[in-house]
């Protein structure tokens, strides 16, 4: 059984002290295969919603010199930090997709906050919609991404328990 199987059925990981069965000694071998595809599914799902916010989080950085509201600093500096913040958090996910799932929820909250903020600083409007929008894909990108991988976190905490 390799890592990846390991950590999404929740029967061992590594350095937690769990015992590992032989495939035939716990589940019949279609029902492994069938573990291994879903653990496959969620594996491209947090590495895809990952990855468009790591698009995000570059586009977040760029925005104000693209759109051109550099004159701003509250806009400006609301979109390269938060854009940062999402960057290196969406990055640290594609590469880690099996934890850390509390990266994705982070980044609905700073998707909530580009959604929230323009409104409340009186961004102009160019920023606002630009803030909204990619707000709303973080939001849905960082969430998406931590539904995926509850399952797999979920497995892990349900293997310690027994």
């Amino acid at each position: 059984m390799n890592r990846r199987f390991n950590i999404a059925v929740g029967l061992a990981v590594e350095g937690a002290g769990y015992r590992v069965l032989p495939r035939s000694r716990v589940l019949p071998r279609f029902l492994w295969k069938v573990l291994e595809m879903r653990a496959d599914k969620e594996r491209k799902t947090v590495k895809a919603t990952s990855g468009v916010n790591v698009v995000a989080g570059v586009w977040l950085i760029a925005a104000p010199f693209v759109l051109g509201f550099t004159e701003v600093a509250d806009e400006m500096w609301n979109h390269i930090i938060v854009g940062l913040c999402v960057l290196i958090l969406a990055a640290i996910r594609v590469g880690q997709w099996q934890s850390n799932a509390w990266m994705s929820w982070v980044n609905l909250a700073l998707g909530a906050w580009l959604i929230i903020v323009p409104f409340t600083l009186n961004f102009a409007e160019t920023a606002l919609w630009n803030s909204v929008i990619v707000g709303i894909v973080v939001a849905v990108m960082g969430g998406w991404s931590a539904a995926a991988s509850q399952s797999v976190t979920g497995s892990r905490t349900r293997a310690r328990a027994q």
